[in-house]
């Protein structure tokens, strides 16, 4: 499996005149934005949801050949999905919701009539999701992202008491080869 550019520990870029102490690095994620709004959304009440966000993120280009040429960092675009809560009546129990994100993410990449793609496990698994409930997300053979449950420590850490998935992928991958034309 190719990594395609989708890290977890790209060094983080220092703003040289930040407007807080908590504003002062470029973001490298878009889920970490999500994961504050969705927390907010609980907090407020809304114990059951699911956001979106498609945006950019900000590393430092790892290829001197290309740093010569152009910037020296890149703007990859990311999607974010995050969903949070548990069903209640009819649908209640039905599915973990790691597992609803999971058909969500199935369904976006049905949409871009991409049929290569899978989920599969890693040994290691990035510090805020849970060890046994996430996977890398691979598309024709490269690594677009990530999807899982988000770890329990972290959720307690909050006083959240709703299970949470996220999902990250990395948008200019699995956009190559778009619009793809249609079979009969």
């Amino acid at each position: 499996i190719k990594n395609a550019g989708l890290s977890l520990d790209d060094q983080a870029i220092k703003i040289k005149n930040p407007l807080s102490e908590e504003l002062n690095v470029m973001r490298r994620s878009v889920a970490f934005g999500l994961y504050r709004n969705a927390v907010e959304n609980i907090r407020n009440g809304n114990t059951l949801g699911s956001l979106f966000e498609i945006g950019s993120v900000f590393k430092l280009q790892k290829d001197t050949a290309e740093q010569a040429k152009d910037s020296l960092y890149a703007e990859p675009r990311r999607m974010s999905f995050v969903s949070w809560g548990e069903s209640t009546g009819i649908h209640a129990g039905t599915a973990p919701l790691v597992l609803n994100l999971r058909s969500t993410l199935e369904k976006l990449f049905q949409s871009l009539q991409i049929s290569a793609y899978s989920f599969v496990s890693a040994p290691s698994a990035p510090s805020f999701l849970h060890l046994g409930q996430w996977a890398q997300v691979v598309v024709e053979g490269q690594n677009v992202g990530y999807i899982g449950t988000v770890h329990p420590r972290l959720l307690s850490d909050e006083k959240i008491r709703v299970p949470m998935a996220i999902a990250e992928l990395d948008l200019n991958q699995i956009l190559k080869g778009q619009p793809r034309p249609v079979k009969f």
